[in-house]
């Protein structure tokens, strides 16, 4: 489940299928405007982590380690099955919806290396000094 900012999660989630090119995962999604109800918010959460969760538990992925998507997937931890990994980018969602097999630990570790593997500097340092 993808809990995030705005449309950014729909955003990345509808990338990411465009991509991988079909629906190899169910995938919920919580986006959390700055005038919601953090209850209300926390409630629908729960839902979908009730409707996704087929008994191995449920990932649920934020935008932002201590943002308020966050701090609601932490709220989830009642005694379900649930990991939660901060720092959402569509590598690793896309790493996520490759391995819809893979047991909810394992899953975990592939988006946290989908996630970081993406993360690089792709070009020629510039010299922006003005000589």
């Amino acid at each position: 489940m993808v809990l995030a900012h705005a449309d950014s999660g729909a955003s990345l989630i509808a990338a990411a299928k465009a991509i991988v090119g079909h629906d190899s995962l169910v995938i919920g999604n919580v986006a959390v405007h700055p005038d919601d109800d953090t209850e209300v918010l926390v409630e629908q959460a729960r839902t979908q982590v009730d409707k996704l969760d087929q008994g191995e538990g449920v990932l649920i992925v934020t935008d932002l380690f201590g943002s308020t998507p966050c701090n609601i997937a932490r709220q989830l931890g009642d005694g379900r099955h649930i990991r939660i990994v901060a720092g959402l980018n569509l590598a690793m969602l896309l790493r996520i919806l490759n391995y819809p097999g893979a047991g909810l630990g394992e899953l975990v570790e592939k988006a946290l290396a989908g996630g970081r593997q993406a993360i690089m500097d792709c070009g020629p340092a510039r010299n922006l000094s003005h000589d």
